[in-house]
C-alpha cells in the first residue's frame, strides 16, 4: 500500500514550486503545455483525480438536479458515461438518501446505467482501476476549468488534482463540485492534515475571470490558508 506521507511530499514538491514564483511562471517554464488544453473524447467521468481524461462530473452527476443533469450533458457534448470504484460522490449520494455506505459503488454504477438508459448516452463502462491508491486521494489540486477541454494529467509538471468543468455547469452546482474536492482533500480520504498553511491545497482556476477567481474564494474562504488560489491561462 502506498504510503500517504511518501506520497504527500512527492506531490507537494511541485506545490512549492508554484508558490515559489506563481503560477503564471512556473506554467510559463513548462514545455507542451498546449497538451493540458486539448481532451480525447468526451466520455464523462468524476471530478476524482483517479479518473483522468475526458469531461467530468462528481459521481457522473450522481449529486445533480435531474434537468440540470441534462442540461449540463448536453451542453458537454457527452459521448459516454462512466462509473468507478471508491466513488466519494457516490458515498456522499449513499448518506444523503439514507442508503448503505458501503455499497455506494453500486448506487454509483446504477445511476450511470439509469442515466445512460434515460439519456440514450452509452455507458462506458465501469472504471475499477484508479489512477491514484485506492486507500487515499492524492490529489493537492482542484482544476475549476472554464474551458471545458483542460486535461492536467497530460503534462507531467502539473500538480494532480480534481477537474471541476465549470464552463459546463451552474455557478452554485460548480461550486458544490469544488467543496466536495476540498472536503476530500482535506480529510481523511485525502492528505488530511498533511494539508497546511505551509503546504496548501490548489485550486486553479483555468482559463477564467475575475469573477470566477471570486468563486473560488467564497468556496475556499472557510479553509483560511490551508486553500491557495491560483490562475491559469490557455
Amino acid at each position: 500500500m502506498p504510503n500517504k506521507e511518501k506520497s504527500f511530499e512527492e506531490q507537494s514538491a511541485i506545490v512549492k514550486k508554484i508558490i515559489a514564483n506563481g503560477l503564471k511562471k512556473y506554467a510559463s517554464e513548462i514545455q507542451g503545455l498546449d497538451r493540458a488544453f486539448s481532451i480525447d473524447d468526451k466520455t464523462v467521468r468524476c471530478i476524482d483525480e483517479g479518473t483522468p481524461g475526458g469531461l467530468h462530473l462528481a459521481g457522473s452527476g450522481i449529486l445533480m438536479e435531474a434537468q440540470q443533469l441534462r442540461e449540463s450533458l448536453s451542453a458537454m457534448g457527452a459521448t459516454g458515461i462512466t462509473s468507478h470504484a471508491h466513488c466519494g460522490a457516490a458515498g456522499l449520494y449513499a448518506k444523503a438518501q439514507g442508503l448503505d455506505p458501503t455499497k455506494s459503488d453500486e448506487y454509483g454504477r446504477e445511476f450511470a446505467r439509469k442515466l445512460s438508459e434515460e439519456t440514450g448516452i452509452p455507458y462506458a463502462g465501469h472504471i475499477d482501476h484508479l489512477a491514484r491508491p485506492e486507500a487515499f486521494h492524492d490529489a493537492v489540486a482542484c482544476y475549476y476549468d472554464l474551458t471545458g477541454s483542460f486535461d492536467p494529467s497530460k503534462v507531467t509538471e502539473l500538480p494532480k488534482g480534481f477537474v471541476v468543468n465549470r464552463g459546463f455547469l451552474p455557478a452554485e452546482y460548480a461550486k458544490k463540485e469544488l467543496e466536495v474536492a476540498i472536503s476530500i482533500a482535506t480529510g481523511d480520504h485525502g492528505y488530511g492534515e498533511l494539508i497546511t498553511s505551509e503546504n496548501p491545497f490548489l485550486v486553479v482556476v483555468v482559463g477564467g475571470s475575475a469573477d470566477m477567481v471570486e468563486e473560488a474564494k467564497a468556496v475556499s474562504a472557510k479553509y483560511g490558508d490551508k486553500v491557495r488560489i491560483e490562475t491559469l491561462a490557455r
